[in-house]
């Protein structure tokens, strides 16, 4: 008998652990698989230099200790597994706490573990986000443990002393949660029945005061100074469910723990938080583009695309700049959906999303317009969520590399030498400047396509750019099918044909597309045998292009009845494609 209960309850403890293993294995497999990518974009967008200087910087906002923790674990999100492996270890780190915060409240523990699942499972949940971090995470852990420590070591007469103390001491470390231990502090005065109304005014005083009173020292908005790190109150969720636990507690004590009650009520909110704050898996599959892009895996950026048919001007824009690498734009440009030049060159205004901006310089980078690709790095380093990018200040460097600045191009190596996986990558490159044998072959090509003069204009001022690159090397046939593409997206095919007989050679051959648009202008200008004959426009192009004609003639402009068949051809986009009116 005693045999038959040691091995029940050692049965009985296995299940039990495997049970607890089950929801990390979720959380690990969620971001392994499914948003990986958006864990490799975190740490582009980051930047943790191993400097005195720059790691004193972390606090010049509140939660100086949780920013510096949260970027310096960040940086390994460019390793494969490292950033599902935190994001669930900080899950377990979460589930602990808040057993621990949560635990007092509730005279039975039987199954109250399971209780408050929802909050650790939650927290991980928000690292969807691209703009929540392992600094979030942390800012939230560091409340939690010094509303532990503080409940440990103190009795209720110190705490009442000390609680404004605490609370500048949170703020200054983690930041806007700490209204959380304050809330936490008042509900374990409530439970302790020894409340002293002078300490919680005083430290009520503390919360709404000393954010404005640091706020000129922090050089921060008002916004800011109260939510800083954070700055969505989405982010606030896992804090404010914690909150409404301990008040259904208050409420109705000890009726919500059986294990039914337990998984309904935890499986209810866990619903209407992912409905209410869906994961966006078409992001995710935007950002595969972009950071295979980084990668330099432009084969899987086209093999990706045409997976996803993503009907996105993100989308369509690094499948453009894939396809540009492969001297294959013009060849599949109508293959994928494409609204208009804005596909080619990203707009930047008013209007543009930080994501724009921050991948804007990507298509003047593969073009070599290296002086936009500079003001556009410089821009997404800007606009990027905390002005910190591992990501443009490697184009940055590359770019100044190519312009031949070397002290520019130094300076920001040495940062990137500072750091801990760009370190290899900033000294292979200082060795290049050095020493220009050893220069590669990209950084040589990008240097010739360098225009031989310069001339002021405008940023968006697109076409200037595109016929200096043209006129100053007729070999960079990027930024000769970008301009030649420039036109065809926006239907302006005068200009197409004035640029085509300028600087298309015919040393290779003649792509469809610009055959398919010169057949238009020239049917248009009713040109003559002899005229048509200068561009060695194949016949069964000219067959096709009269069949199309007399099918368009016939169908009375009906897409539906030519999409079968001319789908792809420019001919199809020439009469069918609209602007779509926002």
């Amino acid at each position: 008998m005693a045999t038959s209960l040691s091995e029940n309850i050692r049965i009985n403890k296995s299940i039990r652990f495997t049970l607890l293993l089950i929801p990390g294995l979720f959380v690990f497999l969620f971001y392994s698989l499914t948003f990986k990518y958006h864990l490799f974009f975190k740490e582009q967008i980051t930047l943790f230099i191993y400097s005195p200087e720059y790691l004193l910087s972390y606090f010049n906002k509140p939660g100086g200790l949780a920013s510096l923790a949260g970027d310096f674990f960040t940086q390994f999100f460019y390793l494969k597994t490292a950033g599902p492996l935190l994001i669930t270890l900080i899950f377990y780190i979460n589930w602990v706490l808040f057993y621990k915060v949560i635990n007092p409240y509730f005279s039975s523990e039987k199954n109250l573990i399971w209780f408050i699942l929802i909050l650790p499972l939650t927290e991980s949940l928000m690292h969807y986000h691209i703009g929540y971090t392992i600094t979030h995470s942390l800012s939230l852990i560091l409340t939690l443990l010094i509303f532990i420590i503080s409940r440990r070591i103190l009795s209720s007469r110190q705490k009442q002393f000390l609680f404004p103390l605490f609370i500048l001491f949170g703020y200054l470390i983690s930041g806007g949660t700490i209204v959380l231990y304050f809330i936490f502090q008042v509900f374990e005065f409530l439970r302790q029945k020894s409340i002293h109304y002078i300490a919680n005014i005083l430290a009520l005083i503390f919360v709404i005061f000393i954010p404005v009173i640091l706020r000129s020292y922090f050089l921060v908005t008002i916004e800011e100074a109260y939510l800083y790190p954070f700055n969505k109150l989405i982010y606030l969720l896992p804090s404010a469910l914690s909150t409404i636990y301990i008040i259904l507690n208050l409420i109705w004590p000890d009726k919500i723990l059986s294990l039914r009650s337990s998984v309904i009520i935890s499986s209810i909110i866990l619903i209407i938080v992912i409905w209410k704050d869906r994961p966006d898996f078409n992001r995710e599959k935007l950002l595969s583009l972009s950071c295979e892009g980084y990668f330099g895996n432009w084969n899987k950026v086209l093999h990706l695309s045409a997976e996803y048919k993503l009907e996105n001007q993100l989308a369509s824009y690094f499948t453009n700049i894939a396809l540009a690498k492969y001297n294959a734009l013009p060849a599949h440009l109508l293959e994928y959906y494409q609204p208009f030049a804005e596909s080619l060159f990203l707009p930047l205004g008013r209007q543009s999303g930080w994501l724009n901006i921050f991948s804007s310089n990507e298509a003047y980078y593969q073009i070599g317009d290296m002086n936009l690709t500079q003001h556009s790095a410089h821009l997404g380093l800007i606009f990027s969520p905390y002005n910190r990018s591992s990501r443009m200040v490697k184009r940055l460097a590359e770019t100044n590399m190519i312009i031949g600045e070397k002290e520019a191009a130094l300076r920001y190596l040495g940062m990137l030498d500072k750091t801990l996986f760009h370190h290899q990558w900033a000294q292979k490159r200082i060795g290049m400047i050095h020493n220009r044998q050893i220069i590669s072959k990209e950084l040589l090509d990008k240097q010739s396509f360098l225009p031989q003069a310069d001339t002021l204009r405008k940023g968006e001022d697109n076409l200037s750019g595109l016929r200096l690159l043209a006129n100053s090397n007729p070999d960079n046939q990027s930024a000769i099918d970008y301009l030649l593409c420039y036109h065809l997206l926006n239907k302006d095919l005068q200009s197409f044909k004035e640029d085509f007989e300028k600087y298309f050679t015919f040393n290779r051959q003649l792509p469809r597309l610009y055959g398919e648009a010169l057949l238009i202008i020239l049917y248009q200008q009713k040109a003559s045998t002899e005229e048509i004959s200068q561009y060695f426009l194949p016949s069964s192009l000219m067959k096709e292009f009269v069949e199309y004609t007399e099918a368009y003639s016939k169908s009375n402009g009906q897409l539906s009845n030519l999409s079968n068949q001319y789908r792809y051809t420019y001919w199809f986009f020439y009469h069918f494609a609209q602007k779509s009116k926002e």
